[in-house]
């Protein structure tokens, strides 16, 4: 009997024990479960957030800092990838499975991230290569992590194990909801409908994407995904997308733009051919009509070249395809391999400009783009830029070939298929601008969706790794996390100070141009107390310093020993000021001219600053050395001592100004009077006579020159030349004075106390019809 029992407790030892493995597996089972539902909320929470970023992007600005646009959508791009893929980590933590897009796509923009991570820490301005300011944001390599993120997070979170990709569908129709909403609102302003009550939003031209063109082009490439975002819908949607495709082709009408045509025709004509091979023997289907009348459109505005006459557009000013591939070749032949760094395209054409700008309205302009984002990249991220940019279009298009050529082996699957051509069309026409146009901050959107959500949609399948526990993945991961949260604090918290430093800068500089001095100076100050690395802070801080101290010395007769005790803390934050920004952005010419200018003006108060002055502006000569303005103000600091060798100096850089820009109005004045001194009558009758055929108006010149035909004994036109002074400045007596004694037969200054001054500042105080 006791036999039988131990038999039969082992029995039911062996039950139980069955029974503990079993609930533990289904406890292990339901544990799992939990984790990967608790995985599943955090990877909802990040696919909201780039459907939510995809969507917002393109519509998104903000009316408190100078830079409405780009700026605003840099910081939200940050905030909304920083919190999707901290939600992407968290997923993975929690559901203890990691799934990765192994792509090869993947392999390029990696390449393409590292060239551009060296391109910013070798730049000529690394900090403003990094955050965008103040050069150009969407350049910028903190913009280019975003995108690269955001591509990460689109093609590691659509990617769908069904047949067909519908999540990439409703990603692809979130941002084409958007690029109708912009066209539309692009629309009302183009007829003067304002909807916003923003000053800068009140003229046509406004629209939230940048300019009319980048607008336009922004619209030509998204067209051709619409298009085939119309052939895969069916229902409400179908109609939908057809009402967002007509819309926005109304636009890109209106704006006529003919890049933007020539970017349309290629998507279309793509989308064309693809729709057409498709298309089974025997079997009817019109749908290729819609890309073939796009196209025939597109084709027409650009042989004919067709104008809108009821829709008037300010016209754009940018450089020719020539002056950009020059400013290039010469930028890559002094930093061949990682150029000057991304967003200094402006201290690129400060240097290599040509020369024949110069004879343009547009002299003075720093533009901070080139004619084509090739040429931009060649020029600030070198041969290695351009090579890493054209492996990932070379890489991207054979895997889009290849999953074609896959697919259309079973034209069952024509969804994927027809989501896949339109994606390649509108990438491509994209590729295309870049030869044509630089890239906008929307464009470089665009770009990133396109790639991400074609890596989603060839992965029907991601490569899983399970976490255990103290293993070295699951390390990484969490190390990995940890990093993502510290370094996307780190970086929201310096995004909100450099916000607020945007805001308090603009108020500063709208409260300047009131007039308003002393609060301008509060703004600027706080500015730089949030940001003390913006070298535009310091620069502009110099300036309304400087204008405050006039102000304080203004009708004021004071001793020199006087000023220096009542104003010298002013005087050193003037100082102070104008190095700084020279220190922040060494390579910049304009910092430089600032400096020059503020010790110029500091020459009477401050001991050696003619010195620093003429330093100042030689440093900025080097730097944008086909600048006419520069040569002047080098020459006028050179004048300050009155130094002969240095006269002659100063004539050199008047007559170096001169020979960059024939029609450059103050340089030859200043060569007029250096040669009235010298007493070279014919030489200064020249240039005056240069000086009143460009602005009839200029009295000063008009001064000298009457004045000259008098020593040379031709009275008439000596009075004729002080009688139009007379007109211009009817209240001057001495003018009148003058017109007598020439009349009477009397020299022009007889019994005139005057000193025939060697500089402009001597002359009587005439009214100028000319502002330089």
């Amino acid at each position: 009997m006791m036999k039988k029992v131990k038999i039969k407790t082992t029995r039911d030892e062996i039950k139980i024990k069955g029974k503990d493995k079993e609930k533990n597996k289904i406890q292990g089972t339901e544990r799992i479960n939990n984790d990967e539902d608790k995985g599943a909320i955090w990877g909802v929470i990040s696919k909201i957030l780039i459907y939510g970023l995809a969507f917002l992007l393109p519509l998104f600005f903000l009316p408190w800092t100078s830079n409405v646009l780009d700026f605003n959508k840099q910081i939200l791009l940050n905030v909304f990838v920083f919190l999707a893929l901290l939600s992407y980590l968290v997923k993975v933590l929690v559901s203890g499975k990691l799934k990765i897009n192994s792509s090869l796509i993947n392999i390029p923009v990696i390449v393409l991230s590292l060239v551009y991570g060296l391109g910013t820490i070798f730049s000529l301005s690394p900090s403003a290569s990094f955050w965008g300011l103040p050069l150009s944001v969407s350049e910028s390599f903190l913009t280019f992590l975003g995108f690269v993120l955001f591509y990460f997070l689109i093609g590691n979170l659509l990617v769908s194990e069904k047949k067909s990709n519908k999540k990439v569908f409703w990603f692809l129709f979130t941002i084409v909801a958007s690029g109708f909403l912009v066209a539309l609102f692009g629309i009302f302003q183009l007829f003067g409908k304002f909807l916003l009550p923003f000053d800068f939003a009140r003229v046509n031209f406004f629209n939230t994407v940048g300019s009319l063109t980048s607008l336009s082009i922004f619209l030509a490439c998204l067209l051709p995904l619409v298009i085939a975002l119309i052939f895969v819908s069916k229902k409400i949607t179908h109609y939908l997308l057809c009402f967002f495709g007509f819309v926005i082709f109304i636009n890109i009408f209106l704006i006529n733009f003919w890049v933007s045509w020539l970017v349309l025709a290629l998507g279309s004509m793509i989308l064309f051919v693809f729709k057409l091979a498709s298309i089974k023997r025997n079997e009817r289907d019109v749908q290729f009509i819609l890309p073939m009348f796009v196209l025939a459109i597109s084709l027409f505005f650009i042989v004919f070249k067709f104008s809108i006459p009821f829709i008037q557009t300010p016209m754009e000013v940018s450089l020719n395809q020539r002056a950009g591939f020059d400013i290039a070749k010469q930028a890559v032949l002094e930093r061949p391999f990682l150029g000057s760094g991304p967003g200094t395209f402006v201290y690129e054409y400060s240097k290599f400009k040509p020369q024949d700008v110069n004879q343009t309205v547009f002299w003075n302009t720093k533009f901070t783009q080139g004619s084509s984002q090739i040429f931009d990249k060649l020029a600030t991220t070198g041969v290695l830029g351009i090579l890493a940019l054209l492996f990932l279009f070379v890489i991207f298009i054979r895997q889009t070939l290849r999953y074609l050529k896959k697919k259309s082996i079973d034209l069952t699957d024509n969804f994927n298929w027809m989501l896949a051509v339109g994606i390649f069309s509108s990438f491509l026409a994209i590729v295309f601008s870049y030869f044509f146009y630089p890239r906008t901050f929307i464009l470089g959107l665009l770009f990133w969706v396109l790639l991400g959500a074609f890596v989603a949609l060839e992965s029907e399948k991601l490569k899983e790794r399970e976490l255990k526990p103290a293993a070295g993945l699951s390390i990484g991961i969490s190390m990995t996390s940890a990093f993502v949260l510290i370094f996307g604090l780190g970086l929201c918290f310096t995004e909100a100070k450099n916000y607020s430093a945007e805001v308090s800068y603009f108020n500063g500089v709208k409260d300047w141009r009131e007039g308003n001095l002393s609060k301008s100076l509060d703004e600027i100050e706080k500015a730089i107390n949030f940001n003390k690395g913006i070298d535009i802070y310091w620069r502009d801080l110099s300036q309304i310093y400087l204008a405050k101290l006039s102000r304080e010395l203004e009708g004021k007769d004071l001793s020199k020993e006087e000023i220096n005790f009542q104003t010298q803390t002013l005087i050193q934050d003037t100082i102070d000021s104008g190095r700084q920004c020279t220190d922040l952005g060494p390579k910049n010419a304009t910092n430089w001219q600032i400096r020059g200018f503020v010790y110029r003006n500091l020459v009477n108060l401050v001991k050696g600053s003619d010195e620093w002055a003429i330093k100042s502006y030689q440093e900025a000569s080097y730097l944008d050395p086909s600048n006419p303005y520069i040569c002047l103000e080098l020459g006028n600091s050179y004048l300050i001592s009155q130094d002969e060798k240095k006269m002659i100096k100063a004539k050199r850089e008047f007559e170096k100004a001169v020979d960059l820009k024939m029609d450059y109005i103050p340089a030859r004045f200043q060569l007029g009077v250096l040669n009235y001194n010298e007493e070279k009558y014919d030489k200064a009758r020249e240039q005056f006579e240069a000086v009143v055929g460009l602005n009839p108006s200029y009295s000063n010149a008009r001064y000298f020159l009457g004045l000259i035909y008098d020593k040379q004994g031709d009275k008439d036109r000596a009075v004729a030349q002080f009688e139009k002074i007379k007109e211009l400045n009817p209240d001057n007596d001495e003018i009148k004075k003058i017109l007598r004694n020439l009349k009477a037969g009397k020299k022009a200054l007889d019994g005139i106390v005057t000193s025939e001054t060697k500089t402009e500042k001597g002359i009587p105080e005439l009214e100028e019809q000319i502002e330089e």
